[in-house]
């Protein structure tokens, strides 16, 4: 198996600097990246350097996860607009997005080594969380349908309509 790469061995403040600094300077300009990283190393006093390739090696796998995160941002905003998000349909939508790409993730990592193994049982949890959160989704949304019918037919058969608004106002709105 090949050695970790040196840019994911950086402590989490600064890595998160690293991904700062690689979409700041639109993921170009790989030497003086290399010169800022490492003076950062040095002023820390940690002993490793990074190499020009290794963080362009970064940046491009960093610039695609970029790219496919804010396409899947599009495609949210637009199944947002085009639903209207009646009854939830972008968190379905979101959710089935999720629980595919979870999946994938599985199926990729079943071929992997041993580093990339110790991630299933996290990824397994995280699939049934939102098999969870989908069946409670699903729960809500039927109840609020059985409670608006129950509200609706009550009020239709109220002889007087500021009642009914009345009783409408306070069962739905809870005003």
């Amino acid at each position: 198996m090949p050695p970790r790469p040196k840019v994911l061995q950086l402590p989490d403040d600064l890595k998160a600097a690293l991904d700062r600094e690689l979409i700041r300077r639109g993921f170009a300009d790989y030497h003086a990246l290399e010169a800022w990283i490492n003076a950062e190393l040095e002023k820390r006093g940690l002993e490793m350097t990074l190499s020009q390739a290794g963080l362009q090696r970064y940046g491009v796998k960093f610039s695609e996860r970029l790219t496919r995160l804010q396409e899947a941002t599009q495609m949210a905003k637009a199944v947002a607009e085009a639903a209207g998000d009646d009854e939830g349909a972008l968190n379905e939508a979101t959710l089935r997005l999720a629980q595919e790409h979870v999946f994938q993730l599985l199926l990729d990592m079943e071929q992997g080594g041993e580093e990339t193994r110790k991630y299933i049982p996290k990824l397994t949890r995280a699939v049934a969380d939102m098999s969870r959160a989908s069946v409670q989704q699903n729960k809500f949304r039927d109840e609020v349908k059985r409670r608006l019918s129950e509200v609706l037919d009550h009020a239709e058969s109220a002889t007087d309509p500021a009642a009914a608004l009345r009783m409408i106002r306070e069962e739905i709105y809870g005003l």
